[in-house]
């Protein structure tokens, strides 16, 4: 059994190394299900569409590392700053979320998603978390300022991608709104996430 003085041990052990523990646990409460422009009446043209997010750190700040939550329906394709995190490819799938991680950017971070609709309602729904190095941390849900594109563009993915000319994404539901009004569960994060 661990006391306090073993405890303040690993705390100071892992305050040395880095590594940044997660303040604040992530869930969906805040969180909308975001799509494109032809989303009307709770119908979506099947087919893949094209999301994206500049979060610019806060003054004073630096970005380590950032956890992510996310499902989509009915698929979904999460890259950050360009690096292909992972994704859901079973069309039932959005009835529980995956949950990811990265080390990011100091100054500013790039979330890009694919989404794919067979039919119906179609949506992202996301939670993220980055944290600074002095341990504090900012979460963010998708809204209306995401951007979102009826096509999916080579690179879009990538932080450097001009996205000027995009729409800006629509709220098409809320986290629990029909047909959503159940409690999605979070999976662990994937092996090898350190934060």
């Amino acid at each position: 059994m661990f006391s306090i003085k073993h405890t303040l041990f690993f705390l100071a052990v892992v305050a040395a190394s880095g590594f940044i523990p997660l303040v604040a646990s992530l869930d969906f409460t805040a969180s909308k299900w975001i799509w494109t422009g032809d989303y009307s009446s709770g119908y979506a043209p099947p087919g893949s569409r094209a999301f994206r997010k500049t979060i610019l750190t806060p003054p004073g700040k630096t970005a380590r590392n950032i956890d992510i939550i996310m499902t989509a329906n009915n698929f979904f394709a999460l890259y950050i700053n360009g690096v292909a995190l992972g994704g859901r490819l079973n069309s039932n799938s959005w009835q529980v979320s995956n949950r990811f991680c990265a080390t990011a950017q100091p100054d500013s971070n790039v979330i890009a998603v694919e989404g794919s609709n067979e039919s119906g309602p179609a949506g992202v729904l996301a939670a993220l978390q980055i944290i600074y190095t002095d341990g504090t941390t900012s979460t963010y849900v998708p809204d209306t300022t995401w951007k979102s594109s009826l096509t999916i563009p080579v690179g879009f993915m990538q932080p450097t991608y001009n996205d000027a000319s995009w729409s800006f994404a629509i709220i098409s539901g809320g986290f629990d709104a029909p047909p959503y009004n159940a409690p999605i569960p979070i999976l662990p994060q994937a092996p090898g996430c350190s934060i």
